[in-house]
């Protein structure tokens, strides 16, 4: 399924966490990884000398565990080469440990993540920080699952495929969740109470006939165990609750859905998840469209780091 995999390293400790995640993946896949290292502008040359000593240490490393890994070398500004390194060498997930942002700063600026989204049709793997010195199991816990979470529109679906690949290559089964947030209530009166009720009744009607709809058709045509789960709430923080309590597990989502404007990469909702999430973060990039109709990069990633 993953045949390529590319894991962009910076020299930090948390840039390698990365690592077990990749070779988890590698060794079941029989997989290549792609130690990749950006050397920015005016970089040190004795930081550079250490870098490169280190990768060398942990190609070492994967090669001693049977693992075929590869040094890259890129050059310039971070996203921009990781989306270079991934089309060249034809990669099929990157594997990316981010340093935790704040919410401000991750206004102010858009993050890596979002701009490799941006850049690349590659899945990109969101590693959570390490909980413990333990190695991760992914997808190999009792109970551990593939939550893909959907929200009705085609976009969220893009996800699908991603996490029906690895529902079945880990005999996993596939949770879809779904979830309507909590009605907003504009205008306060008598007449607008049962107005509020109905469209909220219409919403959960509509999500709970589209969750066994889908189940069935995926029942029908996929080698998978398929559940559902429906939830009233807050989509981030239901997300992230229900990660608490899926040790093991992987969240799969598109880069945005009908919540979002459609130029977004990185929705709000998937975006603070990627920050906070306990469990690994599997983003399917759904921006190709709108980059192939013309939109500036600049502008795809600004309005994700915004949302």
């Amino acid at each position: 399924m993953f045949r390529r995999i590319l894991v962009p390293l910076d020299g930090t400790k948390r840039a390698e966490e990365a690592i077990p995640f990749a070779r988890e993946l590698a060794t079941s896949h029989e997989a290549q990884i792609f130690l990749l290292h950006v050397e920015p502008p005016m970089a040190s040359v004795i930081d550079e000398i250490a870098i490169d000593n280190r990768l060398e240490v942990l190609a070492d490393e994967l090669r001693a565990a049977g693992v075929k890994a590869h040094i890259v070398t890129e050059f310039g500004k971070a996203a921009p080469a990781i989306a270079t390194a991934a089309d060249l060498d034809k990669i099929d997930v990157i594997v990316l440990a981010p340093e935790p942002r704040g919410l401000l700063e991750g206004l102010r600026h858009p993050s890596v993540t979002a701009s490799v989204l941006a850049r690349t049709a590659a899945p990109v793997l969101i590693v959570p920080p390490a909980r413990t010195a333990e190695p991760p199991q992914m997808l190999q816990f009792g109970g551990a699952q593939v939550i893909v979470t959907l929200d009705g529109s085609e976009l969220a679906e893009k996800a699908l495929p991603t996490a029906l690949r690895l529902a079945r290559h880990y005999d996993r089964p596939l949770l879809l969740l779904r979830i309507v947030p909590p009605v907003r209530i504009i205008a306060a009166g008598p007449e607008t109470y049962p107005l509020v009720r109905d469209n909220y009744e219409s919403e959960v009607r509509e999500a709970t006939d589209y969750l066994a709809a889908l189940r069935g058709r995926l029942e029908r045509t996929e080698n998978v165990q398929v559940q559902t789960m429906f939830h009233q709430g807050v989509p981030a923080e239901v997300i992230l609750g229900l990660a608490e309590t899926k040790p093991g597990s992987i969240l799969v989502m598109s880069t945005h859905g009908r919540t979002g404007l459609a130029r977004l990469v990185l929705g709000s909702v998937t975006l603070a998840v990627a920050r906070k999430s306990r469990i690994p973060l599997m983003i399917v990039p759904t921006g190709t469209a709108e980059r192939e109709k013309g939109a500036p990069v600049e502008a795809v990633v600004e309005a994700g780091a915004e949302a």
